[in-house]
């Protein structure tokens, strides 16, 4: 049988090799895990993991070894499952939790006698129902006839992926070139749970993936305070009552100082 392939000359057969080579990786690299990072879930920076080991003899500062403990056998042994120390903020360890989330819809169904659900209820499922072992974070709505979101990820904090060296992936191309911005936003865009995209220069060509947005830092105080709530509502009252305390004492002294200037003045007249 005759071969019915048409010749090509080297320039044609090495043009589609590196075409071949380079689109294809290109996209690969951009949808390579869509399957999300996992859940940053603690961040303990404002602890001062430092100042833990300053007491020991000889003192020492924290180090990587001590921060997986904390993974492996510590308090959050029961969730974590990854972890990443860092010598900034005077130590600090990101604790990872297993991808989980839950969404119950029809709640306003659940109720006898009758009644829409509400958001304490959502909170009830994630704090003291079937999901307390996991669940960190709830979200209720209205929509589809009540429901409640719940999540083993602390939306406040961003689970992260970065890509490095990416100048690299472009080196086999016929014009060769450094990554680009573009590139970074297209692999974003190619993978399921990125949300927001960084890029940069540096590492010969960086990309790092997020899967929310960054906020700020007033942004990121409230979101604590909610989570928090009724620890702050503690220490709002116990500041109040210590400001009205520090009021009432200051008010008095004063008022005895006025009277012991009145009945000096008094008696000075007499």
């Amino acid at each position: 049988m005759q071969d019915e392939r048409v010749a090509q000359t080297p320039a044609q057969v090495t043009q589609a090799q590196a075409q071949a080579a380079t689109k294809p990786e290109r996209r690969k690299e951009g949808r390579t895990g869509n399957v999300p990072p996992q859940c940053w879930r603690e961040h303990r920076r404002d602890i001062n993991m430092n100042d833990w080991y300053a007491l020991l003899n000889p003192p020492r500062t924290a180090r990587e070894s001590d921060c997986k403990y904390i993974c492996a056998k510590g308090n959050a042994k029961k969730w974590c499952v990854d972890s990443v120390f860092s010598t900034e903020d005077n130590g600090s360890c990101r604790l990872f939790a297993a991808v989980n989330q839950k969404t119950h819809v029809n709640m306003n169904d659940w109720y006898s006698p009758p009644r829409p659900a509400r958001e304490s209820d959502c909170t009830y499922l994630c704090e003291k129902g079937n999901a307390k072992a996991w669940c960190v974070e709830s979200k209720f709505s209205t929509k589809d006839n009540g429901s409640c979101r719940l999540s083993a990820c602390n939306t406040a904090l961003c689970g992260e992926k970065k890509y490095t060296n990416m100048n690299q992936w472009y080196d086999d191309d016929l014009n060769p070139r450094a990554a680009l911005n573009e590139d970074c936003k297209f692999m974003c865009e190619a993978t399921a749970w990125c949300v927001e995209s960084k890029f940069s220069t540096a590492d010969n060509g960086s990309c790092t993936l997020s899967s929310c947005k960054a906020q700020s830092l007033s942004a990121n105080v409230l979101g604590v305070a909610r989570r928090h709530r009724p620890y702050v509502d503690v220490f709002i009252v116990f500041t109040v009552l210590g400001i009205l305390f520090f009021l009432a004492v200051d008010c008095i002294g004063k008022c005895r100082l006025s009277s012991a200037k009145s009945a000096k003045s008094a008696r000075s007249s007499l």
